[in-house]
């Protein structure tokens, strides 16, 4: 009983944590790179 309340408890935490890390790192990173990267630079080549 206790090995599992505390497997299920370390198992949920490193979901949770996991998720968050790949919701903030591929949600964020991925966007802004794909924004800030090709789009400046794009835009200026053509309007140059």
């Amino acid at each position: 009983m206790i090995n599992f309340t505390f497997w299920l408890v370390v198992t949920l935490l490193v979901l949770h944590y996991c998720n968050l890390v790949w919701l903030t790192g591929a949600h964020q990173k991925t966007p802004s790179h794909y924004q800030f990267m090709p789009i400046p630079s794009r835009v200026s080549s053509q309007r140059t």
